[in-house]
């Protein structure tokens, strides 16, 4: 592993960054009111795509600073895994809002998929 941007497990998982995501994460589920497992996994995919936003910017700073071209991922990579991080965590959030409005009894239409060449 070289920048740990794709990494499964989340980076900065140690001490202090794990208490920062455990209060992101109960403050999402304070904010978005998930009931049932589907919607509890959708918010903890939220958090997860929230902190590895988080991570892709912190080696974007640090990329910056370095100005180092063999020191870390190029900005242009981080701004792939951005651009991946971002379309995940509104997939993720779409689902969920879906998912709510379904359970309260309001219609919820279809998803969208468009391919764009």
């Amino acid at each position: 592993m070289r920048h740990g941007l794709l990494s499964k497990r989340l980076s900065l998982f140690y001490g202090q960054g794990k208490r920062q995501f455990n209060h992101l994460l109960t403050s999402l589920h304070r904010d978005l009111e998930p009931v049932g497992t589907l919607e509890e996994v959708l918010v903890e995919k939220i958090a997860q795509e929230y902190w590895r936003l988080g991570v892709a910017a912190w080696h974007e700073g640090e990329a910056f600073e370095k100005e180092n071209p063999f020191a870390g991922p190029s900005t242009q990579t981080i701004i792939r895994y951005q651009t991946t991080i971002n379309r995940q965590l509104f997939q993720a959030m779409n689902q969920l809002e879906r998912l709510q409005r379904l359970r309260k009894g309001y219609t919820a239409p279809a998803p969208l998929n468009l391919e764009v060449f």
